[in-house]
């Protein structure tokens, strides 16, 4: 029997999609790309690495985190939205 090892979307990659969020989905001219807390993004992160649950409860934990805690001026449910889905699928769950 085979243990598979999560794979977890680090904290470059929710910048880096938070990017591509504003630019794909733009909903208001106004929207940017801006940071403004660098550390809540680093927190969000360590919480759904330690949520001892499945991948279910860990993806429940960023989708929840990022779109409450507004790390980011712009985009923050799209970005949560699009880290949920890259999550799953990386880790071949649906």
């Amino acid at each position: 029997m085979t243990i598979k090892r999560t794979k977890y979307i680090s904290y470059k990659q929710v910048i880096a999609i938070n990017k591509v969020a504003i630019k794909l989905f733009e909903v208001k001219k106004a929207d940017k790309h801006e940071i403004y807390n660098h550390k809540v993004i680093r927190e969000i992160i360590s919480n759904y690495k330690k949520e001892k649950g499945d991948y279910y409860d860990k993806a429940t934990i960023l989708l929840k985190q990022i779109a409450q805690k507004h790390p980011f001026a712009s985009g923050n449910r799209r970005t949560a939205m699009l880290c949920t889905i890259l999550f799953l699928i990386i880790n071949k769950r649906k």
